[in-house]
């Protein structure tokens, strides 16, 4: 595993706070750039264009229906049978993710902007990219996954608490789920920011200066060690590579899967049925009443 090197008054590795704290940066960058929309690699978003498909889901609601006879004069009343209520799509939300790859880091970008670490215990050697992905984006794409899930998208109807407090952005409607009379529920997708108490310690791992001199590489979220060497790498493992980063919607999680929640169509299929004569016809109605009961419920999961 190829630890960052730090300058401490002499040269050690980053200790587990500090790789804490620089998976938690990542994340951020990560959560930043899926938040800049248009077609940011790893964006997932509602349309009908665009990206890869991810799957859908329609709303319907039940709807209320009427029968008309004509009266005949003959003898008795000419009540038609009652029509029952009837099904109607209300609209289809269709579900994609931008899925193409970012420019990867050249050898001299990382040699510029990457860490440095010990190799073969006696060595100092700049991380490329399979040694970076071995330390710190796979811890990062691990807590975006399943741990405080910075980075990571949710469905809810209201802000969520999922990986401990935060900060998560509304993104708009990603399902609104209609009844004839029992009200709507809508459905929101969700990105979280950050976490409201930074993890970690801070530390500045060191690099490589032009002169092969070293210098402190900034742990900043805007800094060229997670701009132009992590962030890429993180992207481009998880969207091609792993498929750690890539997002579904369909009826069940697929194995190894986890939900990043689950949302309903319901309508109403209790009948309230009424009649009436107004000269010369017989009237009979079927109205939908009572409660809604699910008539199909997905889930968004990360793969």
């Amino acid at each position: 595993m190829s630890v960052p090197l730090k300058y401490d008054g002499d040269l050690r590795e980053f200790s587990t706070a500090n790789l804490e704290r620089l998976s938690y940066l990542l994340r951020v960058a990560y959560a930043t750039h899926l938040n800049n929309l248009g077609t940011s690699s790893g964006r997932v978003f509602v349309g009908s264009s665009g990206g890869t498909s991810i799957g859908s889901l329609d709303d319907h609601k039940s709807t209320a229906r009427i029968a008309i006879t004509v009266r005949n004069y003959s003898n008795g009343e000419d009540w038609p049978p009652y029509p029952g209520i009837g099904t109607t799509t209300v609209a289809t939300y269709n579900y994609r993710q931008y899925r193409t790859t970012v420019t990867a880091p050249s050898n001299a970008v990382l040699d510029n902007d990457s860490y440095l670490y010990i190799y073969n215990t006696s060595h100092i050697k700049v991380a490329g990219s399979s040694e970076a992905i071995s330390s710190v984006v796979n811890d990062a794409i691990s807590e975006l996954r399943n741990g405080d899930q910075v980075g990571s998208y949710r469905v809810s109807t209201s802000s969520p608490t999922n990986g401990g407090a935060g900060t998560w952005t509304d993104l708009g409607t990603w399902f609104q789920n209609t009844t004839y009379s029992a009200g709507t529920t809508t459905y929101k997708l969700w990105l979280k920011r950050s976490l409201d108490a930074v993890p970690g310690t801070a530390a500045n791992p060191l690099g490589l200066r032009s002169d092969n001199d070293l210098q402190e590489q900034s742990l900043s979220v805007s800094g060229d060690l997670i701009q132009n060497v992590l962030l890429p790498i993180m992207i481009n493992r998880g969207l091609s590579e792993t498929n750690d980063l890539t997002y579904a919607v369909a009826s069940t999680v697929a194995s190894g899967g986890i939900s990043k929640g689950s949302f309903s169509d319901t309508k109403q299929t209790s009948v309230s049925e009424n009649q009436y004569f107004s000269d010369p016809n017989y009237v009979r109605t079927s109205t939908p009443t009572g409660s809604a009961v699910n008539d199909g419920t997905a889930y968004l999961y990360i793969q």
